[in-house]
């Protein structure tokens, strides 16, 4: 082990060195990954997930976030060992600073970070803004790593410990991986291109056929009889992951399907690189053109956002349709006052919540989760930060959000929301660690990515009927709503059907 002393550099094997700001500890002895010379576009999986399952990661969860980065190209090169992290008493922003080889021109680099919890965080060069590969320059990137320590009450559990008194231990895998370019330049808006690959416009009926896989495609005749009732997904997500559990409930999907006659339809659509507008546009313009459909509709996340924008007639104008009835508008943990993992100086924070949501909280969702939230990070990587409107639509300090909070709900609309403070009270303490970590990061309660009260509150929209989940047992976090009974209760109560 070598020591870090406050101020001072050390150099380690493989051209690694490590800067200590306002921190003492280790450095350990740096491993290179497999075939370290062998282009990130020609190396094979390595086995990501058994490594950060080696190192706390929930398991299952390891699997799932490893296999979508290893399926998306990345490739881990180093991996560099850090203990007995411990900040100077008054440091205002005690890190370590990493500095790695820089990558070959067509390649990129990030850093995940797993800590002794078994919590992730990705880091991005601190040179690497709005550079993209092949017009960075240099022979090196530095990597700011933060050492900010996790302070947890009560006990943990069996094989489990706090970091009080014993320092930060963290793992930084440097992982690289091959850059698209478009007139010489490394792809900036990397994301979006792959999200209008991978995640298409599509309006499909909320089958089981659907649910188990198949296609089950709904035409527009499906919106020429009596109501209809909409699914929208949230952010990073498609519908048939993100209302799975709905899709499992075979005694609510059909109950629903019978209120309805049928017509229960999920829409799919990108929720990066598109903003709810556009989202809705497209919406629109599936509906009849010479009639007023009616809807009700159940959306998670940033899905209501989506959805309130369907009667705006500004944007039935965009879509050449007249504004459809909506009758009901359930938002299930809507960020109708925005998230703060949406401004565009915590977008490493957003990244690091729902990399942490897949392995802590893996369900049916949890790969299409990952699969999103690391093009995103690959597209950071290159520097490249913008081009993803669809999550900037989110940030409290958007004009956009603004707008659509200045007037309240439809009166002709009945609305109501789901949401929840979360409490990991008597959870695993990987699960403890990140409810410190995002408590901290907002300064008020939340469900791991949205704040409670602004589900219900956000400026003159203003949602009297709600189900708040906050201190009952057990807590519900932002991707566990819909598969929660107590939910499926509540909305099937709320829902009428074809009943006028």
């Amino acid at each position: 082990m070598t020591e870090l002393q406050v101020g001072g550099t050390v150099e380690l094997e493989h051209q690694v060195s490590v800067f200590a700001a306002d921190v003492t500890g280790t450095a350990g002895e740096v491993t290179p990954g497999p075939a370290p010379g062998t282009p990130a576009r020609d190396a094979a999986p390595v086995g990501l997930g058994e490594v950060l399952a080696e190192q706390a990661v929930p398991e299952r969860g390891a699997e799932v976030l490893g296999g979508r980065a290893e399926r998306a190209g990345l490739v881990r090169r180093l991996e560099i060992p850090l203990g007995e992290l411990a900040p100077q008493p008054g440091a205002g922003r005690p890190r370590v600073e990493l500095t790695v080889p820089a990558p070959d021109d067509d390649e990129a680099q990030a850093v995940l970070e797993v800590d002794e919890y078994g919590l992730l965080r990705w880091h991005f060069a601190v040179d690497g803004a709005d550079a993209g590969a092949g017009d960075r320059g240099g022979a090196t990137q530095t990597f700011s790593i933060p050492v900010n320590p996790i302070e947890l009450d009560g006990e943990d559990g069996p094989g489990e410990r706090g970091l009080l008194g014993l320092g930060v231990r963290k793992a930084l895998h440097v992982v690289r991986f091959p850059v698209e370019f478009v007139a010489g330049r490394a792809a900036r808006f990397a994301a979006g291109r792959w999200e209008t690959r991978h995640r298409p416009y599509g309006l499909h009926r909320a089958s089981p056929r659907y649910f188990a896989g198949e296609p089950d495609p709904a035409d527009r005749g499906l919106f020429d009889g009596g109501p209809v009732l909409l699914l929208i997904h949230g952010t990073f997500s498609v519908g048939r992951s993100g209302f799975a559990g709905i899709g499992a409930d075979a005694a609510l999907l059909r109950e629903l399907s019978d209120r309805y006659a049928g017509r229960v339809v999920v829409f799919d659509h990108p929720s990066v690189h598109v903003d709810p507008d556009e989202n809705a546009r497209i919406l629109l313009e599936s509906l009849p053109p010479d009639r007023r459909t009616v809807v009700d509709v159940v959306a998670h996340s940033r899905g209501g956002l989506v959805a309130r924008r369907l009667a705006a007639p500004e944007a039935a104008g965009a879509a050449r349709r007249p504004p459809p009835v909506v009758r009901r508008m359930i938002h299930v943990a809507t960020p109708n006052a925005g998230t703060p993992l949406a401004g565009p100086e915590h977008l490493g924070d957003l990244l690091d919540v729902f990399s942490n949501l897949v392995t802590l909280f893996t369900d049916e969702g949890s790969g299409a989760i990952a699969s999103a939230v690391i093009e995103v990070v690959k597209q950071v990587a290159t520097g490249a930060l913008s081009g993803l409107d669809g999550l900037a639509a989110m940030d409290p300090a958007a004009p956009w959000l603004a707008g659509l909070n200045a007037a309240p709900a439809d009166p002709g609309t009945r609305v109501a929301a789901i949401t929840c403070d979360y409490d990991s009270a008597g959870a695993k303490v990987a699960v403890r660690a990140l409810d410190f970590m995002v408590d901290r990061l907002f300064g008020t309660g939340n469900d791991l990515v949205v704040p409670t009260a602004g589900v219900y509150e956000a400026g003159s929209y203003l949602v009297d009927d709600r189900l708040d989940l906050s201190g009952a047992a057990p807590s519900v976090a932002h991707s566990g709503f819909l598969g929660d009974p107590r939910v499926h209760g509540w909305l099937a109560d709320r829902l009428p059907g074809s009943r006028r």
